[in-house]
């Protein structure tokens, strides 16, 4: 009997070892996923493209200031928020409706690319709408555009953007692509329509009518006047 007693203590041990293993395909899944998670964060933050990303930034700031943009408003006034339209402070402040359109335009580069490279790493993927958006702010800020801009015959009355301005729209666009991350490609689309939406009632204008209002402005196209 003592023997007997000694074999079935022994087996307990193993039969507790074995009721936690089976237990452990479901913390192994909820693990698995935390880690993909984990992992997406990660290489969303990773240290070389973020180090990319800041050589990019840098770039953009060196060519505006070779533009003769200046560092904020030529007005003096920094402001975190600009609403309205106002000719002395339209793209010169940290944050204004256009914020919002960049936002928007950070949607839409996550959509595009995810579309059209999906087996980017996320960081990777990040870094080009970083220097997407860089590009534009310098095209944005050429003369010849600016200029464009100024006659397309709206009453926006565009002089080109502070280097605040610029960077903080750059800024937004990263914020944009990073939103879109984490949301189902549907919802990014609503999001992207929602923001288009917005800008349009809060100043008459929007991505779309931006580039149709290019478009006619540029000498020898169809839609020019």
């Amino acid at each position: 009997m003592t023997l007997e007693h000694t074999e079935r203590q022994a087996a307990k041990p193993s039969l507790h070892r074995q009721t936690r293993t089976a237990q452990r395909p479901g913390t192994r899944g909820r693990g698995a996923r935390v880690s993909a998670f984990e992992m997406g964060c990660a290489g969303f933050s990773s240290p070389h493209q973020s180090a990319l990303c800041g050589v990019i930034l840098a770039f953009q700031i060196g060519v505006l200031l070779l533009l003769g943009r200046p560092w904020i408003c030529p007005c003096g006034d920094v402001l975190v928020w600009q609403g309205a339209l106002d000719p002395v402070h339209n793209s010169q402040q940290l944050a204004d409706p256009y914020t919002i359109l960049h936002i928007a335009f950070g949607c839409g580069l996550f959509l595009w690319l995810t579309t059209i490279r999906p087996d980017w790493p996320l960081a990777r993927r990040a870094t080009y709408a970083v220097a997407s958006s860089a590009i534009w702010e310098i095209v944005e800020n050429l003369p010849l555009v600016i200029d464009l801009f100024a006659n397309d015959g709206s009453s926006l009355d565009y002089r080109g953007d502070s280097i605040v301005n610029s960077v903080s729209d750059t800024l937004a666009v990263s914020l944009g692509f990073l939103i879109s991350s984490r949301l189902p490609k549907s919802l990014t689309l609503a999001l992207v329509v929602a923001l288009e939406g917005i800008t349009y009632l809060l100043i008459q204008d929007s991505i779309l009518a931006g580039i149709l209002r290019l478009l006619a402005a540029l000498p020898g196209l169809p839609l020019a006047p």
